[in-house]
């Protein structure tokens, strides 16, 4: 068996992530509301250009990832987050600058999406190997839990916050306070300096060879290769439901728009009470039985709210749907770090946030495309399918039921 040693409760607090998590949290809330801000305004001018803003600030982030990745994992993730925050910063106040100078137009959206993306793509990368060099081995499933959170909060106060500020300051305004965020995490930054300034191995290859070798050890590691696979199910069929699919079940089935709110809504307390959980108690022991039980729990909810014949039918099966989604996202992250070696992090996770992304954005087109033509009742059932599969094929496998965590 695969084991993993834990640490006392204060651990994560004596690493310092708690000053990483509040720097980041408060820059995810301002990257949040400003990307409601540039996305109201962008709808401004059609539909065709919102959507063109969307995917120049996804594409950039999908093709420059890897090289991101490489980047970080070579000089260390530090340098560059504070270059890519340096960056962002210098985007939002030009962009400040622009507005209050000539005013909003649609190409000036579009080239700060696609700056912003492309910065994505170095900062994501680099900030999802922080927890690995702050918090200690058996901390990190209670670290990324506390991650989960800032993060779900911020996806959803940012909005609702980006209206208000677009209300009454416009997004010159909004511009201006997501600048100042990132200022505060340079801030933090700064204090976390000697901890995570930690340049990675010098192997003497170029940016390309560094690519080409954590691409490599991915498709070498069979645990790698397995984790990864259960992301990728479970961003393409499962993450589209809440999203995509419930409002158009609804509609389908004429249920009031209140609907929609309560099972979206239940889906995500069912996430953000295992979420909780692992918060206050830690990752189960064996980590990969409970992260593919997720699976099998998540696709079950899927089921159940595909046949649904009642809003509070579909509501309970949402929840299920989230308890199922919440345990294996709570479980995934942390045994993705530990089976990833320390020089390759970045790598691994950009190439997770191609994993996560790339499914998605297929299968957003798809499933909407199907929708119309065979109704979203079949195409939830379709999602069940893939995420009870993966979570059979996970409890089949020996490798991953004997990962342990605790």
């Amino acid at each position: 068996m695969t084991a993993v040693r834990r640490l006392p409760a204060d651990a994560v607090a004596r690493s310092g992530y708690g000053w990483w998590l509040a720097g980041s949290a408060v820059s995810l809330l301002g990257s949040s509301a400003q990307g409601f801000a540039l996305g109201w305004s962008a709808a401004g001018y059609g539909g065709s250009w919102a959507a063109l803003v969307l995917t120049a600030t996804t594409a950039p982030r999908l093709v420059l990832a890897l090289f991101g990745g490489a980047v970080a994992d070579r000089y260390g993730p530090w340098r560059v987050l504070v270059g890519a925050s340096v960056s962002m910063l210098a985007v939002m106040a030009g962009l400040a600058v622009a507005v209050a100078a000539v005013g909003i137009g649609p190409p000036l959206l579009l080239a700060v999406a696609v700056l912003l993306g492309a910065a994505s793509a170095f900062q994501y990368p680099a900030a999802g190997s922080v927890v690995r060099h702050l918090a200690a081995d058996r901390a990190l499933g209670r670290a990324m839990a506390a991650n989960q959170v800032a993060g779900r909060a911020s996806a959803f106060v940012g909005p609702a916050l980006g209206g208000l500020l677009v209300a009454a300051l416009g997004l010159l305004g909004t511009s201006v306070l997501d600048a100042a965020s990132y200022l505060g995490l340079l801030g933090v930054l700064v204090l976390l300096r000697g901890r995570l300034d930690r340049p990675g191995l010098v192997d003497g290859g170029g940016v390309v060879a560094r690519i080409r070798a954590g691409i490599v050890v991915v498709a070498a590691d069979r645990l790698l290769r397995a984790l990864l696979a259960l992301v990728a199910v479970t961003a393409g069929c499962l993450l589209p439901i809440a999203s995509l699919l419930v409002p158009l079940l609804v509609r389908q089935h004429g249920w009031p728009a209140a609907t929609a709110g309560w099972v979206v809504g239940a889906e995500a307390l069912g996430v953000g009470s295992v979420i909780v959980l692992v918060l206050l108690r830690g990752t189960a022991r064996r980590a990969g039985v409970v992260l593919a039980g997720g699976l099998l729990l998540a696709g079950f909810g899927a089921g159940c709210l595909a046949f649904a014949g009642s809003g509070r039918a579909a509501t309970g099966a949402a929840f299920v749907l989230g308890l199922g989604t919440g345990a294996f996202t709570t479980h995934i992250g942390p045994l993705l770090l530990r089976a990833s070696p320390t020089e390759y992090l970045s790598r691994i996770q950009a190439v997770l946030l191609i994993v996560q992304t790339a499914p998605l954005l297929l299968t957003l087109n798809v499933f909407g495309w199907l929708a119309d033509r065979v109704g979203a009742g079949a195409v939830v059932a379709g999602c069940a399918v893939p995420a009870l599969l993966a979570g059979l094929c996970g409890l089949a496998s020996r490798r991953l039921r004997g990962v342990l965590a605790g």
